[in-house]
């Protein structure tokens, strides 16, 4: 509403009243007041305004926004009159109605976009611009007539278009959704027409240009132009007139009679009916009849008939390959000039070959054959019983899988691969005799080269001249006199070996029961056994490392040095212990363990030397102490006796004991951080 200033009343007013209504009325002609001037930029006033009743203007201009509704909320936007869109560029973000029954709605715009849910044309239009876009679920144009004169791109859901005639006539048309063309008559001239959805146009229907649809459904008469037309299913119910050639790129079904004057290019083709072709039927691709094809006149077939079951009772000349995948039956006389290569074939009646047969894989033969002439195999030749009466020369490798018998001579100038064989007479072998499995030689067998056997057995005397080398298990069941150098691997000798010379032995030797050597051992390198009692002497010229415990009953002299790593025992009483902490950390606060031995101790004294040196190594003190504890009343005593320094004023600490259920300890604590302990102590069992 209007801002509200109460009137001067003069009989009780008083003029400073009067001023102030006289200022709120300035206040608002400057303000609040929409006015106007003569000037170029007009009189303009700040804030929302509303008029309830008819605003009349030659222009008006709107700086962000024409909208319908009031100040607080947006409505749709009515448009009664005639309206003409010249400017640029035409946008609406919202639904868009547009209804004149009489009117025109013209739009000559470089671009005109609708963007809301639903865009509403029920008057005459036509769109005369560079771009006609539809962002909308639903677009419906009803009218007398709608010209679309722009480059077209519907984004719409459904498509909706009433009217008595519609012209399509721009650069491209896009639409990506259902269309439904409801006219008496259609005409498309666009550069590319392209839809993405089910089309169906009920009225007479005029394509000329390149068009793309997923399904089209003409319900009237239609014209095709020098169309390719990209379709996933086309139905036409009216005559269908096609003046130039067309392209279909899916399935063509014709209910009707079908007649093509010229050249039909087409791809999966079903043709359930009668086709009569009166000239020449050019099949580029392959063709599948379903049924019989019967053909009363000559065939010729340039390249390949691909067929199932196929008859020819008159005559059949194919002056190149005959390629037959499957099986052929020939009642008659076939003659063949040049090669057959087939697959399994059959003959039953006489075969005449008046030149080489040429067999390029396997032939196998149920009965016997008979050739009174030469047979030259260049191959392999696999048969059953075979008698060969006259010469046989193979140049190659004769395999036999089962027996052969050669009554005569058989020579053989290469290598004869057997299984079992059996030479009653003389084998005279002039190179390597390769046998694999068991050989039995009953009478005499002199070798005068190198014989390499699996498993041998030797009955009689065997004479080696030179080296016997032997890689695998050799097993000599009587006495073996060896005058030289026996080199072997793992032997096994279960009874008596004479060495009358030196045993030189270059790897090692196990043995797995007791070696007794009466007379002196020398061991020149390194003697690694388990269990070991030397009775005699034993003298170790370098250094004896002995891993494990070592019990020695005797004497025991060392002229050099013993390095012990742990505990010693002196009798059974006595043990030696050695501790080296090199570094007992920051802490100076309280004792830190230098040495814990876990309950039970099993020993009740200890005699300790320590020496205690500081980080620098500038301070040195060594002490002497003695300690006793008992385990059963968890009680322990330690006494220091005697202590020096370097310097006499150096405290580096003290030591202490302490015990509890689980163990016993020796402790330290130092005056300076980071000093080392060395303790040497004689237990006490």
């Amino acid at each position: 509403m209007a801002r509200s200033i109460a009137n001067v009343v003069i009989s009780t007013d008083s003029f400073a009243t009067w001023i102030g209504i006289t200022n709120q009325m300035a206040d608002t002609f400057t303000n609040q007041a929409l006015t106007a001037n003569t000037t170029t930029g007009g009189a303009q006033v700040t804030g929302n305004s509303q008029l309830i009743g008819i605003f009349a203007a030659n222009t008006v201009g709107v700086g962000t926004a024409l909208r319908g509704g009031n100040v607080s909320a947006s409505a749709n936007l009515g448009v009664t009159s005639n309206a003409n869109f010249a400017g640029s560029n035409t946008s609406f973000s919202s639904n868009v109605g547009i209804y004149n029954a009489n009117g025109y709605f013209y739009a000559n715009t470089q671009t005109f976009i609708i963007q809301g849910t639903f865009a509403n044309v029920t008057a005459n239009s036509s769109f005369n611009s560079h771009f006609f876009i539809a962002n909308t679920i639903i677009t419906r144009l009803q009218g007398t007539s709608i010209e679309l004169l722009a480059n077209t791109y519907l984004n719409s859901s459904n498509v909706f278009v009433n009217t008595a005639l519609t012209t399509i006539q721009s650069g491209n048309v896009v639409v990506t959704s259902n269309v439904s063309l409801q006219n008496a008559n259609t005409n498309i001239n666009a550069t590319a027409f392209g839809v993405q959805s089910i089309t169906t146009v009920t009225g007479n229907t005029t394509l000329k240009a390149n068009t793309s649809v997923n399904s089209i459904q003409l319900t009237g008469n239609s014209t095709v132009t020098a169309l390719t037309v990209s379709v996933n299913s086309a139905s036409v119910t009216g005559n269908l007139t096609v003046i130039n050639a067309t392209s279909l790129s899916n399935t063509l079904t014709v209910t009707g009679a079908a007649t093509i004057n010229n050249t039909l290019a087409s791809g999966n083709a079903t043709v359930t009916g009668f086709v009569n072709v009166s000239s020449t039927a050019n099949v580029g691709g392959a063709t599948t009849l379903r049924d019989t094809l019967t053909v009363n006149g000559a065939v010729t077939i340039a390249n390949t008939l691909a067929a199932g079951n196929t008859t020819i009772t008159g005559f059949a000349n194919i002056s190149s390959t005959l390629n037959v995948t499957g099986a052929t039956t020939v009642n008659g006389a076939l003659t063949i000039n040049n090669t057959a290569a087939v697959g399994n074939t059959t003959i039953t009646g006489f075969a005449n070959i008046s030149s080489t047969a040429n067999v390029g894989g396997a032939t196998t033969l149920r009965d016997t054959l008979t050739v009174n002439g030469a047979v030259t195999i260049a191959n392999t030749i696999a048969s059953g019983n075979v008698s060969i009466t006259g010469f046989a020369n193979v140049s190659s490798t004769l395999n036999v899988v089962g027996a052969t018998i050669v009554n005569g001579t058989a020579t053989i100038n290469n290598t004869l691969a057997t299984g079992n064989t059996s030479i009653t007479g003389f084998a005279n072998v002039s190179s390597t005799l390769n046998v694999v499995g068991a050989t039995t030689v009953n009478g005499a067998t002199t070798i005068n080269n190198t014989l390499a056997t699996g498993n041998t057995t030797v009955t009689g005397f065997a004479n080696v001249s030179s080296t016997l080398n032997v890689t695998g298990a050799t097993t000599v069941d009587g006495a073996a006199t060896i005058n030289n150098t026996l080199a072997t691997g793992n032997t096994t000798i279960t009874g008596f070996a004479n060495i009358s010379l030196t045993a030189n032995v270059g790897g090692a030797v196990n043995l797995r029961s007791t070696l007794t050597v009466n007379g002196a051992v020398t061991i020149a390198n390194t003697l690694a056994t388990g269990n070991t009692s030397i009775t005699g002497f034993a003298n170790v010229s370098s250094t004896l490392n002995v891993v494990g415990a070592t019990t020695v009953n005797g004497a025991v002299t060392i002229n050099n040095t013993a390095s012990i790593s742990g505990n010693t025992t002196l009798s059974t009483d006595v043990v030696l212990h050695v501790v080296s902490n090199t570094n007992l950390g920051a802490t100076t606060a309280s004792p830190v363990d230098v040495l814990v031995l876990t309950k039970p101790v099993g020993y009740r004294a200890a005699k300790m030397t320590a020496t205690v040196t500081s980080l620098s190594e500038a301070n040195v003190s060594t002490q002497e102490m003695i300690i006793a504890h008992s385990a059963s009343a968890n009680d322990v005593t330690l006494t220091i006796y005697g202590t020096v320094a370097a310097p006499a004023t150096a405290n580096l600490g003290s030591f202490s004991a302490t015990i509890n259920t689980t163990a016993l300890a020796i402790k330290f604590q130092q005056t300076t951080a980071n000093s080392s302990v060395k303790m040497f102590i004689q237990f006490i069992k």
